[in-house]
């Protein structure tokens, strides 16, 4: 029987240290998490910057740690639920030109040539937006971990109703994203902070998504089936003073004229015209018409 090798503490330091609290759990499943966390992210800050004020924004990779920069000076924001805390914290540099593209009307056409002064002292606004910005991406990072449980058609928390300026624990998994904005030139990070119960919550999830899948069908699944679009049909808007909302009493009627087409909606995007059709009792959408 071979005797265990005793090693010296000179040649340690290149060995993996191992978390005994994430033993015997679906670690392996993290970098699929990863992919789908940077999925969710791109799509947050495409929504809310790049299509909305013209923005380049890009999350450029995402890369799990065992121990990250809680010690540096770093504006945490963080929420608590019956599941723990999960917090995030945005480089100023990348969190100023979100700034700038939401408050001071700045279109990539438009980019001053001078790089971002991280420098200039904080203001209240950018308290505010940090606060609100972080309602959000902690929205959609729950969003993305329940996801795991329950499934795509779970409904999406939305923003965050409060966060806290409180710093995670130590005991955690520290989450570094890559992002960068190159219409100002400017790269940095988006750091993630899980703790314990997070962490068990995500695991969890992984092991629930990581059973084997039966090979009893081994036919190709055609595309179209692949990519379930949920459509959105919009008939009828209109616009009401506000003096009006505030005089209707039960039982009066506004009058509408119902158009002849409807607005087809991919998620916040108008995408088709479309014409309701009555079949059985049922309502479809035919003639789909293309906006542009």
């Amino acid at each position: 029987m071979p005797k265990s090798k005793i090693i010296s503490a000179s040649q340690t330091g290149n060995l993996t240290v191992l978390d005994p609290c994430l033993l015997g759990r679906p670690t392996h499943q993290l970098d699929r998490f990863g992919i789908q966390l940077q999925e969710t992210l791109q799509h947050f800050f495409s929504l809310r910057f790049n299509r909305r004020y013209g923005a380049t924004f890009r999350v450029t990779d995402v890369a799990l740690h065992t121990d990250g920069p809680l010690a540096e000076a770093r504006l945490w924001r963080s929420y608590l639920d019956p599941v723990g805390r999960i917090a995030c914290a945005l480089d100023r540099a990348l969190l100023l030109t979100a700034l700038d593209y939401r408050y001071g009307g700045r279109h990539r056409a438009a980019i001053p040539s001078k790089p971002i002064d991280t420098s200039i002292p904080e203001t209240e606004t950018e308290q505010r937006f940090s606060s609100m910005l972080a309602k959000g991406m902690l929205g959609e990072i729950a969003s993305c971990v329940d996801r795991l449980h329950y499934g795509n058609d779970h409904p999406v928390r939305g923003d965050l109703a409060a966060v806290q300026l409180v710093a995670p624990s130590q005991q955690g998994q520290i989450v570094r994203i890559g992002l960068e904005e190159e219409a100002h030139r400017v790269a940095g990070e988006l750091w993630l902070a899980l703790d314990a119960g997070w962490m068990a919550h995500l695991l969890a999830g992984l092991g629930q998504r990581s059973l084997p899948v039966s090979t009893t069908a081994n036919e190709p699944v055609p595309l179209a089936t692949q990519l379930p679009i949920k459509l959105t049909a919009r008939q009828l808007e209109m616009s009401v003073p506000f003096g009006t909302v505030l005089d209707l009493k039960p039982g009066d009627v506004i009058p509408v004229r119902v158009s002849e087409q409807v607005a087809v909606l991919v998620g916040d995007s108008h995408l088709f015209h479309a014409t309701v059709a009555e079949d059985s009792g049922k309502l479809w959408l035919t003639s789909f018409e293309d906006v542009e």
